[in-house]
């Protein structure tokens, strides 16, 4: 079987480059799995994470910019690459590539697995996206949801044709034991610089944390890149923060900020199945989060492994970081907690679910380091 992984961009490190080299690698160790492509639709043939030898990566357009007179392009250059290559499975990753997919593959006997990474209800901005979900329920194959909640969504809005199933994102397994920093006194945020992160609204919300005496020692740390950095560094300026918060470049040592934080915060206003929380749960980090529409509520298991708190509500979220600011015993409970339920997103328990969707054989998947940064 030769399987096709396509992308937007390979470089990143972000939940979708991530998500995808991690599975890429477990199915490239299958002897069963004759050939694992990565191919991205723009940017540079090269992913932020260490790839499978046998992984072979390429890209349709090595300049990133508007696809719109690029379309018919792109379309005869991904068709001449399915046919080239003799690619089984097209696994398309986000909805939106669907676009691409569908007339590319047309005629073809290749097979089609949408892959979301978003929610349906969760466009951001793109109406393109909204469209090519209905196709793709119409013209893919397979669509696969990263939660039960958002694939209902999928089930109820659509005439879809294609088989719909959820499958969570996974994470490789650590090589150490992680040790939780009972001392630390950081709170960390990791994800990109842009509206859905919500960082705006955190801000706010620890704004209203340092003004509380126990938050005296205590500092905010945000982990990403993008196009709001400027308007939150001056927000910082503005609520006068510059003490306690600092915001630092995206980086490939993601472990160590979490080796180093008491408590991880996500304040996304909608996510799919956010990466940062599965992280910080197999690094045994406690964590404060909205309870948005799909994704946190099947990774926290709500005062017990982390808190859940009302979308959009900077009162609560403050409240909610300042209850496990302020106790230590209950932070190393939920540390432990949180340890032993991240075992279910392990590499080796999501890929069986990829097995059996692709129907290969059980039990045939090499030892393999997945997903780690480059």
């Amino acid at each position: 079987m030769r399987v096709c992984f396509f992308i937007a961009e390979m470089e990143g490190f972000g939940g979708t480059q991530r998500a995808s080299s991690t599975i890429a690698n477990a199915l490239a160790a299958m002897p069963d799995v004759s050939e694992v492509m990565l191919l991205g639709l723009m940017g540079h043939a090269e992913s932020s994470f260490v790839l499978h030898e046998r992984i072979k990566s390429e890209s349709l357009f090595k300049k990133c910019g508007p696809m719109t007179s690029r379309y018919p392009i792109a379309v005869h250059r991904l068709r001449k690459y399915l046919q080239r290559n003799h690619v089984d499975v097209l696994v398309v990753v986000e909805s939106s590539l669907s676009f691409y997919a569908i007339p590319a593959r047309f005629g073809l006997k290749t097979r089609l697995i949408c892959w979301e990474h978003f929610n349906f209800n969760a466009d951001g901005g793109r109406k393109k996206r909204v469209v090519a979900r209905y196709l793709a329920a119409m013209f893919a194959d397979d669509v696969v949801t990263l939660t039960r909640r958002d694939q209902a969504l999928w089930e109820q809005r659509t005439c879809t044709r294609a088989n719909i199933g959820a499958i969570a994102n996974p994470v490789g397994q650590l090589n150490y034991e992680p040790i939780y920093p009972v001392g630390s006194r950081t709170v960390l945020a990791v994800g990109r610089l842009d509206h859905q992160k919500g960082f705006d609204i955190l801000l706010e919300a620890w704004a209203c944390v340092v003004e509380r005496d126990h938050a005296a020692s205590w500092n905010l740390v945000i982990v990403g890149n993008g196009e709001l950095r400027k308007s939150l560094d001056e927000q910082i300026v503005r609520l006068d923060l510059d003490r306690s918060v600092t915001i630092h470049p995206a980086t490939s040592d993601i472990r160590s900020k979490y080796a180093q934080a008491a408590i991880v915060c996500c304040s996304s206003r909608y996510e799919g199945l956010p990466m940062v929380l599965i992280e910080a749960q197999q690094h045994g980090v406690p964590v404060v989060s909205f309870d948005v529409d799909t994704g946190p509520r099947e990774i926290v298991l709500n005062g017990e492994t982390g808190l859940l708190v009302p979308p959009e509500d900077r009162e609560s979220l403050a409240n909610a970081l300042c209850d496990l600011m302020s106790d230590e015993r209950k932070r190393s409970a939920m540390s432990k907690s949180a340890i032993r339920h991240s075992t279910r997103f392990h590499t080796e328990n999501v890929i069986e679910h990829w097995r059996r969707l692709l129907a290969l054989p059980s039990s045939t998947c090499e030892s393999v380091d997945c997903g780690h940064a480059s």
